[in-house]
């Protein structure tokens, strides 16, 4: 099962974006090869799923260093193939 985006968000808010950033696109990969969520995911890595919808959507396309770390270790993947550079 791979990890989808949904036409609704957290709190049933509709999504305003339609594609994610290419952190996003890692993310949702990585998620779905673990059969992980993104709420799954946001839970592993200590921070809220809001936090994770919004570096998926790339509204947040620089998240902290801490977020970035969390979300790698979460998914076991190195934290330079979610975020080149980081």
């Amino acid at each position: 099962m791979v990890a989808t985006l949904k036409p609704r968000g957290p709190g049933g808010r509709p999504r305003t974006w339609t594609e994610p950033s290419a952190a996003g696109r890692e993310i949702l990969q990585a998620a779905g090869r673990r059969k992980l969520s993104l709420h799954q995911v946001a839970a592993a890595a200590g921070v809220s799923v809001a936090t994770v919808y919004d570096v998926v959507s790339g509204r947040v396309a620089d998240p902290r260093l801490s977020v970035a770390r969390a979300l790698a270790r979460a998914l076991r993947v190195p934290v330079d193939r979610l975020f080149p550079g980081a």
